[in-house]
């Protein structure tokens, strides 16, 4: 005959009765654990990083950092950066830091190229050759000459705060933490890339000296009368070429506006061959044999002038950026930030604004390396 409800009930609790305590305990424990696991954890296990565990606690480490920002929960971020903020904002972790730089670099046309130098504090002196040293032959048992022609001078790279600031919206907010993440990231890096090309392709000074605002890289000018970008030539490319140091012809490439591109490719040499080539295989599109790079932070054919440097030709490894490894973050709900000119408040907009400073720097370290296009001043 079978078991009542109650009776089956009953045998269940004598069960239950005579199972150890500690051993109920520990199970419950185990399993209070597993509920206790983050969402974020299976949101990135899932769908961004496909289960490789190293992954999993990297991201996690970002998204806490994230979220102890946020909130404004110091106890956590002290733990996370090693700063207490006193300095204005917090040291983002290692694994954020090499995040946001790695994808910068994957934006950027000038970072991934460039010769990198750590920088232990804000200034860092690089030698510089100024003339070069005398050779000559001696016979066997000679006196040698005391070489008095070569000296050294020094560049100085100089760590430059570049900002980004990041607005979270409240809607933004409500979503997974895993958005949040990946927004912030892309935008930082992408504020990052932009800007720092800017500077290092056509900075006058004020942070970065770029490669068209240097006055000792080679410049070719065109013509009297040549006055505007749309007057380029064949030739003039050509001799941007030769200007360089042969040194640095391998790896070296054109740098342009994508509407100067356009102009380029119908330009054609003495025996009525076109100067650019299409890409064939593995290899890139050229022009005069040297791949080009296409940047919207070069001048545009719209930005057409007398006197204006617009092209550049060169190898970037020449460029040198000086980068002291470090990254401060700081979140702000009553800043106010400008927006197509117009000046906003986070509180009156809803936004958390989350400001990231980045010390880096950049200069031209082998001028001969580098050859500019210029229009003519009259």
């Amino acid at each position: 005959m079978g078991l009542t409800m109650e009776e089956l009930e009953k045998k269940i609790a004598d069960v239950v009765n005579a199972v150890a305590p500690e051993v109920v305990a520990q199970a419950l424990e185990e399993k209070l654990k597993e509920l206790d696991k983050p969402a974020l954890r299976k949101a990135i296990v899932d769908d961004k990083l496909g289960g490789k565990e190293e992954e999993v606690e990297k991201y996690e480490k970002i998204a806490k950092f994230y979220k102890a920002v946020i909130e404004g929960d110091v106890a956590t971020l002290k733990v996370l950066s090693g700063s207490t903020g006193a300095a204005g904002g917090y040291l983002v972790p290692t694994e954020l830091y090499k995040e946001i730089v790695g994808l910068a670099h994957e934006q950027s046309i000038v970072l991934p190229r460039a010769r990198h130098f750590p920088m232990k504090s804000n200034a860092l002196d690089i030698p510089a050759r100024g003339t070069a040293p005398n050779v000559y032959w001696v016979e066997e048992g000679a006196a040698k000459t005391v070489d008095t022609a070569m000296n050294f001078g020094k560049k100085t790279l100089s760590a430059k705060k570049l900002v980004a600031i990041v607005p979270l919206t409240d809607e933004l907010l409500e979503d997974s933490i895993v958005d949040i993440v990946d927004y912030v990231n892309a935008e930082v890096a992408e504020q990052f890339a932009l800007e720092f090309d800017n500077q290092a392709l056509t900075g006058t000074g004020s942070p970065i000296t770029g490669i068209l605002g240097d006055a000792n890289v080679n410049t070719v000018t065109m013509d009297t009368g040549k006055t505007a970008f749309s007057d380029i030539d064949a030739d003039y490319l050509s001799q941007m070429t030769d200007a360089l140091r042969s040194v640095a012809l391998p790896g070296a490439t054109f740098i342009m506006h994508r509407t100067i591109l356009g102009k380029v490719r119908v330009l054609k040499d003495n025996n009525g061959q076109y100067i650019w080539a299409a890409p064939a295989g593995n290899q890139p599109a050229t022009i005069w044999g040297y791949p080009y790079l296409l940047s919207d932070k070069m001048p545009a054919l719209s930005e057409s002038g007398a006197d204006k440097a617009f092209v550049a030709f060169g190898n970037l490894k020449y460029f040198y950026v000086g980068d002291k490894g470090e990254m401060k973050v700081d979140m702000s709900q009553e800043a106010s930030v400008t927006e197509g000119g117009t000046l906003k408040s986070a509180y009156e907009y809803d936004w958390t604004l989350l400001r990231f400073v980045w010390r880096v720097g950049g200069l031209v370290g082998v001028p001969a390396a580098f050859s500019i296009l210029k229009t003519a001043a009259a």
